[in-house]
């Protein structure tokens, strides 16, 4: 997140991994592709927002999978966003990134953690649910093809 040549490796991973076909209709709310300058530039507004990357490396130390999450002392702690090499899916990765998140954000002292995903993704509502997220809120229609949006939360034990 501050360094500029984690940053430079961290771009082409997070374009293949968001702009590909099978995570782009999860991981945009307008159906088009994310751009290099678009993720410049979120990239450098995140930790001013607390939002942190994290990352799943395989074994030839390439990155498979990014979590996303953001704290903030007002609004909560929030899995902001979650995407997997589309190559890598169904190993686990999603599960310990996620777990990962929910050990931070209890390191933090939060009382619980959002998280949101569109109703199709149902291997990601799967997994959520199954991690013990409950869904509190439906947006209906909040895709780019009229997908409705779950949002969930996961309160944690003290």
């Amino acid at each position: 997140e501050k360094n500029s040549a984690d940053l430079e490796l961290l771009m082409p991973v997070y374009l293949r991994i968001w702009n590909h076909p099978d995570n782009l209709k999860f991981l945009s709310f307008t159906g088009c592709k994310f751009t290099e300058s678009q993720l410049q530039q979120w990239c450098s507004n995140h930790l001013s927002m607390g939002i942190r990357y994290d990352a799943v490396y395989d074994s030839d130390e390439k990155i498979s999978g990014l979590l996303l999450c953001k704290a903030d002392p007002l609004t909560g702690f929030e899995l902001f966003s979650i995407g997997i090499d589309p190559d890598r899916k169904r190993k686990g990765l999603g599960r310990m990134l996620i777990r990962h998140g929910i050990e931070r954000a209890m390191a933090l002292e939060y009382a619980s953690i959002d998280g949101q995903v569109f109703c199709h993704n149902k291997a990601m509502l799967c997994l959520l649910i199954s991690m013990g997220f409950v869904p509190v809120r439906l947006d209906h229609h909040r895709g780019p093809c009229g997908e409705d949006l779950l949002h969930l939360k996961k309160y944690l034990q003290p």
